[in-house]
């Protein structure tokens, strides 16, 4: 049934693009929503112009396909990103119900070129080479010499701290800057001032937000997969689920997308 007043022109356009990008990866309307995490009927409406994207079904499509948001926002660029953009960059507190194109105008398009996604994504396979090297040094390194094994354990705990200290800037730049733009918090309660400690509700949230975790990580390989998306040693996953360690900030809301994405599959 055709809208009594048509999307704007803009909107009719993301949609248009929406549907090309679905048809270059060769899958339905509802395969493509289910990989995506999202309710089929938004591609629906989607595809038939019906009613304009929101923010929250880009995010959950974004970090499932490499859906290059500047293309899809102006029609500039190419569709395609080499990956799907990391969940990091799309941390906007609130902004789930709001226009794609508003939030790319607002936000996106502002903080985050076409370059500093692909950027991004190379800043992701370098956490993630780390992760496989230390994996396979604390599994093969036993045939290593012991003076080259110790240099380069150390060598890679060295890099990996400085991974992390970029990451953790780079997610408290786009969080306070999204902020600023929506000043509002997300359903689950984890807010950017309860991810630094600054209130007395982020206690409790990240002990439920573990708990949903723990549950979706009992299967057999969830845990490895886990760890691989979020681009950290399995054996830190297990820290935090034992509750030996807390996840910073940056890594709670990871989980929180990870976590989501996994309930809405099943």
């Amino acid at each position: 049934m055709p809208r009594k007043n048509p999307l704007p022109e803009r909107e009719s356009q993301i949609c248009e693009r929406l549907l090309e990008f679905r048809k270059s990866v060769g899958l339905t309307r509802i395969a493509f929503a289910q990989k995506g995490g999202i309710d089929s009927s938004i591609i629906t409406r989607c595809d038939h112009q019906l009613a304009p994207l929101k923010f929250g079904a880009f995010r959950s499509l974004a970090t499932t396909f490499p859906i290059n948001p500047h293309w899809l926002a102006t029609g500039d660029s190419i569709p395609n990103l080499p990956e799907p953009v990391s969940p990091i960059l799309l941390q906007c507190p609130g902004a789930a119900k709001s226009l794609f194109s508003a939030v790319y105008d607002q936000y996106l398009g502002k903080v985050f070129s076409s370059e500093q996604l692909v950027l991004a994504r190379d800043f992701d396979l370098l956490r993630l080479c780390v992760c496989r090297i230390s994996g396979r040094l604390e599994a093969k390194g036993k045939t290593l010499p012991c003076d080259f094994r110790e240099r380069m354990a150390m060598d890679l705990k060295r890099i990996a701290g400085i991974i992390e200290s970029i990451g953790k800037f780079e997610f408290e730049q786009s969080s306070k800057l999204g902020a600023d733009f929506f000043n509002l918090t997300t359903s689950k309660g984890l807010t950017v001032d309860s991810l630094k400690g600054n209130t007395t509700t982020v206690k409790p949230e990240i002990e439920k937000l573990i708990a949903r975790v723990k549950r979706k990580t009992l299967e057999p390989g969830m845990k490895a997969e886990l760890a691989r998306t979020l681009g950290v040693a399995p054996a830190r996953i297990s820290e935090w689920l034992s509750d030996k360690k807390k996840p910073g900030g940056a890594y709670t809301l990871k989980l929180l997308h990870w976590v989501e994405q996994q309930e809405r599959q099943k």
